[in-house]
């Protein structure tokens, strides 16, 4: 079960509570992906992910992006438990997916990935739409979604 929560207007739901944002210095907004387990992105994560850009891209004091994740993980990607057989979910994950990393992509600002732990699926995807990618001795990249049968999403 999430905290997943509908959005002001009605709309998609979000998860804000799995997105935290700090200033660990002037300047500086740093996002961490805190989603359980293992920085998952659920398409509600990726809706709080981008929102949470969009808001440190209005403040101007604001001039360096850096995401990251927590413990173990800076994100294992999609969660398959969230993923269903219809034409509708699968349209709508995938313009989630290409909405937050186009965002990430097109920022103002320069977004670095800081990676530690896994790095995958989507988070490796979410990681390469950054503008520069630091890895932690403890990270690893992959694309485990090819051992189902399956490949990288259309914003890989």
């Amino acid at each position: 079960m999430t905290d997943e929560t509908p959005r002001a207007s009605g709309g998609p739901e979000i998860e804000r509570s799995s997105v935290q944002v700090t200033r660990p210095r002037e300047g500086v907004a740093l996002i961490t992906l805190v989603s359980r387990p293992l920085g998952v992105l659920r398409n509600a994560v990726k809706r709080a992910l981008k929102d949470a850009l969009v808001e440190q891209e209005a403040d101007p004091g604001v001039r360096c992006v850096v995401l990251t994740g927590t413990d173990r993980a800076f994100s294992v990607g999609s969660d398959i438990r969230d993923f269903r057989q219809s034409k509708g979910w699968l349209i709508e994950s995938e313009h989630v997916e290409n909405d937050l990393n186009g965002a990430v992509e097109a920022s103002r600002l320069p977004v670095i990935a800081a990676c530690n732990g896994h790095t995958l699926g989507g988070g490796a995807v979410l990681a390469l739409a950054c503008d520069l990618r630091l890895a932690a001795e403890s990270a690893h990249f992959g694309f485990p979604e090819v051992k189902v049968a399956a490949f990288t999403s259309g914003s890989g």
